[in-house]
């Protein structure tokens, strides 16, 4: 198997982490929290997105193709709807710099020397 390049071992750490904290976070709502049922929509989907991080982390660092291609993927979705949030005039600072670093982030796995190692 080849080397994991370190551009790839930090996202994928990152994603472990993200992924972590958030399932973390929404035990933590869950059992120390007496509103935990009024907010059962966000924290299923707070549930689901930590997953998906976790699993595609997982995925990046065992260099699967599948990972790429839903980060991908996540990373395109995430641009358009950026690209709408700044068209309909809300949180442009934030909004721009998130799609900057979404940007570089396509750009980076899309790199033929990258893209060959999820072969």
């Amino acid at each position: 198997m080849s080397q994991r390049p370190l551009g790839v071992t930090i996202v994928a750490l990152l994603l472990i982490a993200a992924g972590g904290l958030s399932l973390l976070a929404v035990m933590g709502i869950a059992v120390f929290s007496g509103v935990a049922g009024r907010l059962i929509a966000p924290l299923t989907a707070t549930s689901i997105l930590g997953l998906i991080n976790l699993v595609l982390g997982i995925g990046l660092r065992q260099l699967r193709a599948w990972a790429r291609v839903v980060l991908l993927a996540m990373l395109g979705l995430s641009l358009v709807s950026g690209a709408f949030i700044i068209a309909s005039g809300g949180g442009l600072f934030g909004t721009f710099l998130a799609m900057i670093l979404w940007g570089v982030l396509l750009w980076y796995l899309f790199r033929p020397t990258i893209r060959e190692k999820f072969r």
